[in-house]
């Protein structure tokens, strides 16, 4: 699991298995309508890609904006930190 103290460390609170439309995104920040989902090898898959396309798809159409991250680099809490800070930037 990747290291969630990293990505709560955001001034926004965030939420963990935050429902949306049917799907559960792993971790939102809904002050600035973020998705973090912290992939596996699993997502290397063409048929999850193809998933995941599909289901970020309909999010973004909800008006969120959904940031995937690989597993390996989840591990890494200073990166994991700079990866959500930055895409809460460029949404604010």
């Amino acid at each position: 699991m990747a290291d969630a103290s990293a990505i709560s460390k955001t001034r926004f609170p965030v939420r963990r298995q935050h429902p949306i439309e049917g799907f559960v995104a792993e971790f939102a920040i809904t002050k600035v309508r973020l998705l973090i989902e912290i992939d596996g090898g699993i997502h290397n898959h063409p048929e999850v890609i193809a998933r995941d396309l599909g289901r970020d798809a309909v999010l973004n159409s909800l008006g969120w904006r959904v940031l995937r991250i690989p597993n390996d680099e989840a591990f890494h809490p200073e990166h994991l930190h700079e990866r959500v800070a930055t895409a809460i930037y460029e949404l604010e």
